[in-house]
């Protein structure tokens, strides 16, 4: 199956199932699509444009952990100029050390906002500051609106 609309994908897929044994491309729901590329032990990458599912903006590659469970797991990488060669070289790294490469502020934010989340309940996201007496989701929430700017 081609999937023309979405520049390099094609060969995407070929790459990772060459480094990792299965890719493919999935849909995910609401005709967003995404490459899956399952890891035995850890769930499942899944690999989209850099700032959404694959046809989002055709730029980048951006890679998040779906658990074995089905839970999303938080932010693998960013490959900004689409190199497959470059996205194959860091989820190996991420595979072999745990390394996370070009994560964006965004990225970064949530993943501070989704640990406090597993360790307190507290969430946090643009629109909703949290705990009002929590330090922390005070110190998070800040971090979206710097987001929006």
């Amino acid at each position: 199956m081609s999937h023309e609309q979405w520049p390099g994908v094609d060969e995407a897929v070929a790459a990772l199932r060459k480094a990792f044994g299965t890719a493919y491309v999935e849909h995910t729901g609401g005709g967003c699509f995404s490459i899956y590329v399952p890891i035995e032990g850890m769930g499942v990458l899944s690999v989209g444009d850099m700032h959404g599912p694959l046809g989002d903006s055709n730029h980048g590659w951006g890679v998040e952990l779906i658990d074995p469970d089905g839970d999303y797991a938080g932010p693998v990488c960013n490959v900004p100029d689409r190199s497959v060669p470059k996205l194959v070289e860091v989820l190996r790294a991420s595979l072999r050390d745990g390394t996370r490469t070009g994560l964006t502020h965004h990225d970064l934010v949530c993943m501070r906002r989704d640990q406090h989340h597993a360790d307190t309940g507290h969430f946090v996201n643009p629109a909703h500051a949290g705990d009002p007496e929590c330090v922390e989701c005070q110190e998070i929430h800040p971090g979206f609106q710097a987001d929006e700017q």
